[in-house]
């Protein structure tokens, strides 16, 4: 007598070569397998057809099938799906990805200018100037020298040629000190509030500024490296000025600089502090405490939507642009640039949404590309690059 086998809508079923992860994004229980018998692998290939339904009949071949019933049995004692007579009226749809703003119509149909700059929904400016030499930038927002600057009015016609009116997000990255664009820059965007980011070199220079800039609605935030942190630690420095930080964003690069930003943290005054390890050749501090285990990765909690987010976009970077002192436009700072400030932003974004560069770089390259965990994964983002290690590792 036939059998049916109905798959939770809520359940996803990847495999990659021999492995098997049957996964429900409702419960978060979950199924590792090998495909050690034909039929378990023409029933994965079934349920990744997002053409047919979560179903599958069981003939009598399959029910006598023990490695084949074996799998089944476990699927359903995991709450992993169910089995009920072949004549039910039962069926499940299979878990599909949002189409709204899908990226491959756009490219086959077009998109209007309009409807390509919604998708901007930040961009991050470095003024540039006089400071410490650095390459924290290329993992956090973190000024860093330059001696080619754009003038106020530059920045200005930048912004105003990528918003939409959807509520832009602008974060200006101040290095020089005494920067006199900045009220200029304070006073254009009163009403529509900026995120003005120093570092603690950069926060002393322009402390007569800071009233100016909380005053119109802006938001202070500062950006420590792990020198910054560690020359409060050892009384080398402070925090100039009555004016203190909505943000503090410490960079963390191991438990010494860890416990040091708790201990100052105090005196730097901020409402917010985030926390943010970044690569600095310190492997072991990675593999100890960033990189997550099975355990980790399985106990994440994702939602099916954000599991198809990590299918279709890399939220790290999604809707960003970042804007160079010398006029260059990324969407990642640590590849090749989209183009120029004065081209069409547009046309940028455009550029950006057609490849996979940033905004679509997901989790299809080197080991995770043949990974059952691929997709409960977070997204890769700039410390993965730079380290080359991947969210696991392997582990």
């Amino acid at each position: 007598m036939e059998k049916k086998f109905v798959l939770p809508s809520d359940c996803f079923v990847w495999r990659k070569g021999e492995d098997i992860l049957v996964y429900n994004a409702a419960t978060k229980a979950h199924v590792e397998a090998k495909v050690t018998d034909a039929r378990i692998g023409e029933f994965c290939d079934h349920m990744d057809d997002l053409s047919k339904l979560n179903t599958d009949i069981l003939d009598e071949a399959d029910q006598a099938n023990v490695p084949f019933t074996a799998f089944i049995d476990s699927l359903v004692a995991a709450g992993c799906g169910r089995v009920c007579p072949g004549d039910a009226w039962v069926f499940s749809l299979p878990a599909r990805p949002f189409v709204n703003h899908n990226v491959e119509r756009m490219q086959q149909e077009g998109a209007s200018a309009a409807e390509t700059l919604r998708l901007l929904e930040t961009e991050t400016i470095y003024l540039g100037g006089k400071h410490r030499e650095n390459e924290w930038y290329r993992q956090q927002a973190y000024p860093f020298p330059s001696k080619v600057c754009p003038s106020a009015d530059e920045v200005l016609d930048f912004i105003s040629r990528s918003d939409s009116g959807n509520a832009l997000g602008v974060i200006f990255v101040v290095a020089d000190g005494n920067d006199k664009r900045l009220p200029v820059l304070s006073e254009a965007r009163k009403g529509r509030p900026a995120r003005f980011v120093f570092s603690p070199e950069s926060w002393w220079g322009n402390v007569q500024y800071l009233h100016k800039i909380a005053e119109d609605g802006h938001e202070l935030a500062l950006s420590m490296s792990p020198g910054d942190i560690a020359r409060f630690r050892d009384g080398g420095a402070s925090l100039a000025g009555e004016v203190r930080p909505e943000l503090v964003t410490f960079m963390i690069d191991g438990p010494t600089t860890l416990e040091s930003a708790e201990t100052i943290l105090p005196a730097i005054g901020a409402k917010r502090q985030n926390f943010v390890p970044v690569w600095n050749d310190n492997k072991e501090f990675f593999e100890e405490q960033v990189l997550l285990s099975k355990e980790e990765i399985l106990s994440s909690c994702e939602s099916k939507r954000n599991i198809f987010i990590h299918q279709l976009i890399n939220v790290n970077y999604w809707g960003t642009l970042t804007l160079f002192p010398d006029g260059s436009v990324y969407s990642d700072v640590n590849r090749a640039p989209l183009g120029k400030i004065w081209e069409d932003v547009h046309a940028l974004i455009q550029k950006e949404l057609f490849s996979q560069n940033a905004w679509r770089r997901v989790r299809e390259e080197g080991r995770c590309a043949g990974c059952v965990f691929q997709w409960l994964c977070p997204p890769p983002g700039a410390a993965e690059a730079l380290s080359g290690l991947s969210a696991c590792n392997g582990r």
